[in-house]
């Protein structure tokens, strides 16, 4: 049974970071999005 707990734990960890790079991408795509729509002027 421990190699059973071993695979739930790595299959976690690998959803937590397929997780978090989601969170990542969103975040660098939503501050994409904003650089295009912001006016050239505001960044000095």
């Amino acid at each position: 049974m421990r190699n059973a707990g071993n695979n739930i734990f790595l299959y976690t960890i690998h959803y937590a970071k397929r997780q978090i790079t989601g969170v990542f991408a969103n975040a660098a795509g939503l501050k994409i999005f904003q650089e295009l729509n912001t006016p050239v002027r505001e960044n000095g």
